[in-house]
């Protein structure tokens, strides 16, 4: 059984390779560049839950997300579709992240 953060790396090296970079985590969230998308890891035997930014086009979400899908097949890894988020500015210098449309629960 692969750990949470066995996952997160094959998921990083995959996607990478895709052409996206890691940029931050946080707790169960992984966050890449261009923050069109977002994947969330809840447990080592569920699929990664990708999210996409609200911002990011709606016609471009389900392309994307056969490429990332494609991207880490190789690994072992699956991604289920659950769901927009909302990033936008916080107190200081904190980002506040909200989730819209959950597609799971």
């Amino acid at each position: 059984m692969k750990t949470p953060e066995e996952i997160a790396g094959k998921v990083e090296n995959s996607i990478w390779r895709a052409g996206y970079h890691l940029t931050h985590t946080h707790e169960d969230l992984l966050l890449f560049t261009h923050n069109h998308f977002l994947f969330q890891i809840i447990d080592s035997e569920a699929p990664v839950r990708v999210y996409f930014n609200r911002e990011f086009d709606e016609s471009k979400r389900l392309p994307l997300l056969s490429k990332l899908a494609e991207a880490v097949k190789s690994e072992g890894v699956e991604l289920s579709r659950a769901g927009t988020y909302e990033l936008s500015a916080g107190e200081g210098e904190e980002l506040q992240l909200s989730f819209y449309e959950p597609l799971v629960s």
